[in-house]
């Protein structure tokens, strides 16, 4: 049985240590039945510090994700 609830995979389009994660998001649809990947602009690997505002939005929009499924 896999995950109902949304998973978001949430990446930087400038860290060089997600690049990988862009194309293989969705793996996580093994575990979890909606995958959803966010790819923020710019700012380097620590998102939650360099763009809290973007970050706390991904983590608030999983309620409509889930309601849209």
């Amino acid at each position: 049985m896999r995950l109902s609830a949304p998973v978001a995979v949430v990446v930087r389009a400038d860290d060089p240590s997600t690049a990988e994660v862009r194309g293989r998001h969705r793996d996580w649809q093994l575990l979890a039945e909606h995958v959803d990947l966010h790819e923020l602009a710019d700012r380097g690997h620590d998102s939650v510090r360099t763009r809290p505002a973007e970050a706390a939005q991904v983590v608030l929009s999983a309620p409509n994700l889930l309601a849209s499924t």
